[in-house]
């Protein structure tokens, strides 16, 4: 699994509503300003810059990668979970796995509902 979970990614997707928008902030600067409230500022900078949609993304921008990103990684890792659980022959460990899975769609369902009420879904 990703060890940057879909939960890190939706709360880079809020945090980043924290900041004002601003013509003096570089997108550099923002995704600085972002990733400095994550617990892996290196890779929340990483994962962000490889994935710009253009190297002057401003905030709107960003926030949208977010959800994109956020989505992403809930699919992957919700498809993770599935497989594991087709897998397991534990019935407790297969209630689990059931269990993170549907979080997960929990996760996307939220995901979704902010994109469309920011009126962003059309990514």
């Amino acid at each position: 699994m990703n060890k940057f979970s879909c939960f890190h990614l939706l709360s880079l997707f809020i945090t980043s509503h924290l900041f004002p928008l601003s013509s003096c902030n570089s997108t550099q600067d923002l995704i600085n300003q972002i990733c400095r409230q994550t617990s892996d500022f290196g890779y929340c900078n990483d994962i962000l810059n490889r994935n710009l949609p253009s190297p002057s993304t401003d905030l709107i921008g960003i926030t949208k990668l977010t959800i994109v990103l956020t989505l992403s990684s809930a699919k992957d890792t919700k498809i993770y979970l599935e497989n594991a659980e087709a897998a397991e022959k534990n019935a407790t460990r297969r209630q689990l796995y059931a269990g993170c899975a549907d979080d997960y769609n929990v996760v996307a369902q939220h995901t979704m509902l902010i994109g469309i009420t920011g009126g962003w879904w059309r990514i």
